[in-house]
Formats: C-alpha cells, structure tokens, sequence
C-alpha cells in the first residue's frame, strides 16, 4: 500500500527530555551508608545537559524550576519534580563535583524515540 509511511522514530506528546538520567544513590563505607544523594547516571552528549557542562557521577545538589527550588533530600523529591516537569521548562541544576559546586541550566525539551 503505498499510503504506508515507516518512520523511525516516535514522540508521545509531552513526554519531557532533559538530556540525562539520574538515580539516588547509597554510598557506602564497608558496611555503613556514608551518604544518599542524587547522582547523574549518563549525559546524552547530543542534547543541552551535556553542552551546558553536566557529566556521568555529578551529585545533583538541588534543582529550581519557576522560583521553586527542589532540595534533592530523596528519591520522592526527585519524582515530584519529575513529575512537574513540561516541555519548555527552563531549569536549574546545582550540581557539586568534587570540591566544585555549579549552576547548570537546562531546557527541557520533547523526547524522541528512535524506534
């Protein structure tokens, strides 16, 4: 049929892409948890995350969305904020790495699927 189209990638309106993934994390010392915090997972080098100076391990401090800023005390924050995200959001992450603290701005945008 040739009003077939076969296309190779796919999009769900609204779903939000921001470039990275993180996941909170237990750091631990022989048998005893040293910290929880939110930790960067992966930075898709070919979005804004990565171009704005975020990398793989940086500990996501906080992150400010529209005045309100999210303390990332637990994996439930990092949901909710998750959750309040829309595509065109502008956010800000406070990230430390190392001794080194910084503001990574970040534009969330429509997430492609490549199929």
């Amino acid at each position: 049929n040739s009003d077939l189209v076969v296309t190779s990638v796919g999009y769900v309106k609204g779903r939000v892409e921001l470039g990275f993934t993180a996941s909170y994390t237990a750091l631990m010392s022989g048998f005893f948890i040293t910290e929880t915090a939110l930790y960067v997972s992966s930075v898709d080098t070919s979005l804004g995350a990565f171009a704005s100076g975020l990398r793989q391990y940086d500990k996501i401090v906080s992150i400010t969305k529209n005045d309100k800023t999210y303390e990332m005390t637990s994996g439930e924050v990092y949901q909710t904020f998750l959750d309040s995200l829309n595509v065109g959001d502008t956010i800000t992450l406070n990230v430390k790495r190392n001794t080194n603290t910084f503001n990574f701005v970040i534009k969330a945008t429509q997430k492609i699927y490549n199929l």
